[in-house]
């Protein structure tokens, strides 16, 4: 069976033109055909073309299988060329497709040349049989134009528009058509195409914007937890007393500029306003860090200035450091050269070193030199030796003389005559076992013989003479009186044996003391005629801490009072003390006379006259400093884990108070005029303490009573007034709140002493109040804005027990009597002054009333119900129908003690203190929900911004647990250590709700500390002590503040912005920023 072809291709088989035959045949058989064209003509597609090359067998009967092909093709393509005309083959195959076909089906394909030369001559014309006028037959030549496709021009472009010819012609449509409907479906291509590439155009920038969202998303929320690090970072510093580091931490953890793309974090909030001690009211008894100082190298000694305005330190490389401790600026700093010691303060402030044999006296105020004193080595006498007074500096030399100088200018007025030798006394020279030393040379050859003695040792230290070095004596101690009268030097040998000698400035005359069998360690100047002595019985047997090693023993020292008029002791006593002495010292309290004398863990207090020991005391820890408190006439002490101890008082004094405020591992403390340094052991840093640290942008108002000595426990807060009774008066203060100057009005009462009044709260402009008179319960009613009074009875019996009064109920709920004395429960309207009375008794008696209830109602408004209750009876009162709902307990229940509305969720929260009942106000329980805590503080309903419906449960530890209302799910908890301690059932829980700001406030009543929470990531903000509420009207906060005469005042606190908390942590840092160590370590970058 014959095969049917659409066309048959004739081509001379040369390169070219066999590329063009098959580029034909194969664009023609993938030719697509637009629908509208199919449908036109039927032909669906070109189904088949036969070019000799494929389609000819591997026989050699060549010219059947190609004559078949002609005979069954509707069309010839012929590929023209200059070399066609020269195919016996393509002239053959057009005559016999002519034999069967007409000229119009014959195509040609021009591959070169141009058309007349390059196409067969029968395709260029036609022969035709015409007659003429006779009628006779006459045959002529008509020219033809054969349908041609130019593929001459690029073959891109042929396909493109020479192609279609053929196609056109194989289908049976017009070119034009054809054309049409390609250039439609190209354009429909191209908008397709077009509309895939905008698509996933939009997909690839939808996916890079969601990419890029995703990784600011990501970046952000990696600059939160870095943010929330460096706040607990900040915070746990806080609790080591670094305030300075603190402050930087938080700092770094808030934008630093409005282009830092850093969020701020509530935690970073929290941490800033703490560390700037922000809404902190001032507070006399309370210390707190103040600041940190650091040296190059471990801190050897330091000093606060008389005044308390500067703190000066010493270093292990004699480099000298002055701070202001006002404003943490280091106003000095210069270094001593080979070494230095007793840097010490004058009254004027400034301070004067002594190093490398000079004397430099430094101005701190204005942090300069004011002069140096060179001194000759020769004259060196001992770096123990400088003394300063309050007019003079003293300074022994080494030629037996005393030099005077004037700190005004450097320079030496004075000089007196050292004592030349030393006699011992009788009781000495007979001391042969106690081996007292007998010198009888000068002071000039002991210091002699003393640097012998270091010259006499070889590098690796063994000694190159046999003399006996062990009476050699050292300076060790120098004291002067405040009269600049007596000078009192005491020396200790190496066999540790000591001595101690009084120089009369004004006789010149010199006495001695040497009834110390041991080495003096210690002596304290208690007035003009007596010294405090302590010496050692054994050195080296003593109680010792290495590392975490410790060895404990008996510390044994003796204790004499020795009077310099007679250089005998007026008394003298034994000490005992068991803890690592870390220092040792005399503290004399003119006020009662006593000296108390501290060393390792014990202290005694002793009359100074007697030495009658009046009391004293161990406070289990090593002692490092004591001191006098402000008007106290008992010593306080600093312990090395940082506790500040002292005696209960005068009249039970073996009490010891220990209260912790400072760090611990302590070994140097010095207190002046309220400011605090410590030093913490082989530290290079000082911490400073401050107490009354307060937040100083509180502003007082002006209010009638001016000051009042306790603080109101009965006041009243909304955002109109803030009231409250000043010192039990029977006067009310009322603040207007809106008033720019705070307007204040006193509101009256009756004075009678039995009368005590209550705020009950506020309703349609009104204050109420009650008060119990002639055994009836009375109402008052004060206009917030005029004051006037407006009395009525509420209860013709005395109420113990009401419910709370709200902006949104005008209704209060108390319980009375009927006429049958059986108990009811009672309702006044505000608004209609009308009672009404509720029966809350059931008939039968197992379900009765105890006679007494003392809890007071609680009112669900939206319910229409009040609960009453006592530790025996739950029951609701439905007040539409007067039905009595009774509540089913659990099986284990301790009393109910604490009744809440939800009125938000139109619920009941009841308690017996361990756990709480979710009850509905026909008195089913939904559910139960159980707390930790050791009292419940209360139970609240909130709703989310975005709608969530949350019960708030409050417990004392600090701890705030949210519950979803739907379910009673847990949904997280908060803690505020501000809430800590002792609560009761009686306090009660403030709530307010700042929804702009997504801010909830809560202050308890039995802290008055008012704590700000971000309900979108429920973290505390900050804490405003000693506060009223919160006002938002004016954004601020109602406190009161303690005032340095110890009464209170009201005042305020603005709100501080995020900008403004962090200006004023700037100005605290005074410039002071984290060093490149402390960034690496937090891992923090200055981009």
């Amino acid at each position: 069976m014959s095969t049917h072809y659409n066309a048959f291709i004739s081509y001379k088989h040369e390169k070219k033109d066999s590329r063009i035959a098959a580029l034909v045949q194969k664009n023609l058989e993938n030719y697509s055909i637009p629908s509208k064209i199919k449908k036109a003509t039927g032909v669906k597609r070109i189904n088949r073309i036969f070019r000799d090359k494929n389609e000819l067998p591997t026989t050699s009967n060549l010219s059947d299988t190609i004559l078949d092909a002609l005979n069954n093709s509707d069309y010839l393509i012929v590929i023209c060329s200059t070399k066609t005309k020269e195919s016996e083959w393509v002239s053959r195959e057009i005559e016999f497709f002519l034999r069967t076909h007409t000229k119009d089906k014959v195509l040609t394909v021009l591959v070169d040349g141009e058309p007349g030369d390059v196409i067969p001559g029968p395709l260029l014309y036609d022969e035709k049989t015409v007659y003429n006028n006779l009628g006779m037959p006459t045959t002529i030549r008509e020219n033809l134009e054969p349908l041609s496709c130019d593929f001459r021009m690029p073959v891109g472009r042929a396909k493109r528009i020479e192609l279609p010819r053929l196609a056109a012609a194989l289908i049976g449509c017009s070119y034009n058509d054809l054309m049409n409907r390609h250039r439609q479906y190209v354009m429909r291509r191209v908008i397709l195409a077009s509309a895939a590439a905008i698509m996933l155009s939009l997909l690839f920038a939808g996916y890079m914007f969601y990419s890029r969202r995703q990784v600011q998303k990501n970046y952000v929320e990696s600059l939160k937890n870095q943010s929330r690090f460096l706040a607990n970072e900040s915070d746990y510093l806080m609790e080591k007393f670094q305030r300075m580091t603190a402050l930087q931490l938080a700092l770094e953890a808030l934008p630093k500029d409005e282009n830092d793309p850093r969020p701020v974090i509530p935690e970073a909030v929290g941490a800033l306003t703490r560390a700037c001690y922000a809404y902190r009211a001032y507070s006399g008894s309370r210390i707190d860090s103040d600041c940190s100082y650091k040296m190059v190298d471990v801190v050897k000694h330091f000093t606060i200035s008389p005044d308390g305005r500067y703190l000066a330190a010493e270093d292990k490389s004699a480099n000298v450091a002055i701070w202001n401790l006002e404003d943490y600026s280091r106003v000095y700093y210069g270094n001593a050269g080979g070494w230095v010691n007793n840097i010490e303060f004058m009254q004027d402030d400034s301070l004067v070193y002594y190093g490398d044999n000079k004397v430099v006296l430094v101005d701190a105020k204005s942090g300069t030199a004011k002069w140096t004193y060179k001194l000759d080595k020769s004259k060196i006498f001992s770096s123990e030796a400088l003394v300063v007074s309050d007019e003079y500096i003293y300074l022994p030399t080494s030629d037996d003389k005393l030099m005077v100088i004037d700190p005004k200018d450097g320079t030496p007025v004075n000089e007196y005559d050292v004592p030349t030798g030393y006699v011992p006394s009788e009781e000495a020279k007979n001391d042969t076992e106690n081996n007292y030393y007998g010198l009888d040379a000068s002071l000039t050859d002991a210091i002699q013989e003393l640097n012998d003695l270091v010259d006499s040792f070889s590098i690796d230290g063994a000694s190159e003479t046999d003399a006996d070095y062990s009476n050699d004596i050292y300076l060790s101690d120098t004291l002067i009186s405040e009269e600049n009268d007596k000078i009192v030097y005491t020396f200790n040998s190496f066999s540790d044996r000591g001595v101690l000698m009084s120089f009369d400035t004004k006789t010149g005359k010199s006495e001695w003391y040497d009834q110390t069998p041991g080495m003096i360690s210690e002596t304290s100047l208690i007035d003009k005629d007596h010294v405090m002595i302590q010496y050692l019985d054994d050195v080296y047997n003593s109680s010792s801490t290495l590392g975490d090693t410790k060895i404990q023993m008996k510390n044994h020292s003796r204790l004499v009072c020795l009077d310099l008029n007679t250089m005998q002791a007026s008394w003298d006593m034994d000490f005992e003390s068991t803890e690592t002495v870390i220092n040792t010292g005399f503290l004399y309290i003119e006020e009662n006379d006593s000296v108390t004398f501290y060393n390792g863990n014990i202290y005694k207090v002793i009359n100074a006259s007697n030495g009658e020991v009046l009391y004293e005391g161990d406070v289990n820890d090593s002692i490092i400093y004591a001191f006098q408190s402000s008007g106290a006439q008992i010593p306080y002490f600093i312990t090395r884990n940082g506790n500040i101890c002292y005696p209960a008082g005068p009249d039970d004094p073996d009490k010891i108070v220990i209260r912790t405020y400072f760090s611990d591992e302590l070994d140097i403390a010095d207190i002046r005029k309220g400011s605090i340094c410590v030093h913490q052991n082989s530290s290079k840093e000082l911490i400073s303490y401050r107490s009354g640290l307060f937040d100083e942008s509180w502003k007082r108002i002006k209010t009638p009573e001016d000051t009042f000595e306790t603080v109101p426990d009965n006041y009243f807060l909304d955002d109109d007034i803030c009231a409250y009774f000043p010192d039990k008066s029977k006067c009310l203060t009322m603040i207007n709140l809106n008033d720019e100057d705070y307007d204040c009005q006193m509101v009256a009462f009756d004075d009678g002493d039995d009368y005590v009044y209550e705020i009950m709260g506020a309703y349609n402009g009104k204050l109420y109040l009650t008060y119990t008179k002639d055994e009836k319960q009375m109402l008052i009613a004060v206009d917030k804005t005029t004051g006037e009074k407006e009395e009525t009875v509420l209860s013709d019996q005395e109420i113990s027990a009401y419910s709370a009064l709200t902006e949104d109920d005008p209704v209060i709920y108390f319980y009375s009597y009927d006429e049958n004395y059986n108990h009811v429960l009672c309702s006044y309207d505000l608004t209609t002054k009308e009672t009404k009375e509720y029966n809350i008794q059931r008939k039968d008696a197992s379900n009765s009333l105890p006679e007494f209830f003392m809890t007071e109602p609680v009112s669900l408004k939206s319910q229409h119900s009040v609960f009453c209750y006592n530790d025996a009876v739950n029951r609701i009162v439905d007040t539409e129908s007067g039905e009595l709902i009774d509540i089913n307990q659990p099986e284990i229940w301790m009393g109910t003690n604490y009744v809440s509305s939800l009125d938000g969720a139109g619920l009941y929260a009841v308690s017996d203190g361990r756990q709480i009942l979710i009850v509905s106000p026909k008195g089913e329980t939904l559910y139960t929900l159980q707390f930790n805590g050791k009292f419940l503080a209360g139970v609240k309903y909130f709703k989310q911004k975005d709608g969530t419906e949350l019960i708030l449960v409050i417990q004392d530890n600090g701890t705030i647990v949210r519950y979803n209302v739907s379910d009673g799910s847990f949904a997280g908890n908060t803690v505020i250590s501000e809430m800590e301690g002792e609560t009761s059932y009686d306090d009660t829980i403030y709530f307010q709700y700042d929804e702009s700001k997504d801010i909830l406030y809560i202050r308890h009543s039995g802290f008055n500390a008012l704590t700000a929470i971000d309900t979108e990531s429920w973290v505390p903000y900050f804490v405003v002590e000693a506060c009223f509420g919160y006002h938002k009207g004016t954004d601020r906060f109602i406190t009161y503040g303690r005032l340095d005469s110890d009464k209170y005042a009201i005042g305020y606190f603005q709100k501080y912005s995020t900008e403004e908390l962090k200006e004023k942590a700037r100005a605290i840092l005074n410039g002071a920023e984290l060093s490149d160590e402390q960034k690496s370590q937090y891992g923090i970058s200055d981009d």
